[in-house]
């Protein structure tokens, strides 16, 4: 498997000098896009508001640490996985350059950190693509003209996968996030103002 949700918006987060997007809703997204990856390859399952899953390993690193935390909990809801769960953009980065679809280099003295090369490209995003719908419409929660209606009618009609039963819960748990941290006036790295 691809991890196509998952590997499409961390492409998407990476900026032009080879930095990702940083915060609390960005690996969010992530964890929920992980998450309808393994939906889609049929790894988790719901069962009375409980996602239950296999601690099998699926041979892409994050896949492998979040059923692990799945197994780890006796009531893992959409809500604790994609609002607080474990797997971040690090590691989904981490994953992609030991597959050699990215390189890591060291960032300098002023810019300190790590920045990312990609060394495999993907293909342009399709409109007919399950996977790339469902991206599009990720990102589109970190832009400031974001419309909350238009965005609840498009994910009613992105269900075309087979993870089709998961999808509304996990934009639900994004939404939630994203509003709650402009309540909090916290910004999307977690810290105040902003």
């Amino acid at each position: 498997m691809d991890w196509p949700v998952t590997t499409r918006l961390l492409y998407s987060l990476l900026n032009p000098r080879g930095r990702l997007k940083r915060g609390r809703l960005v690996d969010a997204a992530v964890r929920a896009a992980l998450l309808i990856d393994l939906a889609s390859a049929r790894l988790i399952i719901e069962r009375d508001g409980v996602i239950k899953g296999g601690a099998a390993g699926s041979g892409f690193a994050p896949a492998t640490l979040m059923l692990a935390e799945i197994a780890a909990l006796p009531s893992a809801t959409v809500e604790t996985l994609v609002c607080r769960g474990s797997v971040s953009r690090a590691d989904v980065a981490q994953a992609l350059v030991a597959r050699h679809s990215w390189a890591a280099m060291t960032g300098s003295v002023l810019r300190p950190g790590v920045r990312y090369e990609v060394l495999l490209q993907l293909p342009e995003p399709c409109r007919d693509n399950p996977s790339d719908v469902l991206v599009d419409l990720m990102l589109r929660m970190f832009d400031a003209d974001f419309d909350r209606d238009e965005f609840a009618e498009q994910v009613d009609r992105s269900g075309g996968s087979t993870a089709a039963w998961l999808i509304p819960s996990v934009m639900h748990e994004l939404l939630e996030l994203r509003d709650w941290l402009a309540v909090a006036n916290v910004g999307n790295d977690g810290s105040g103002g902003g």
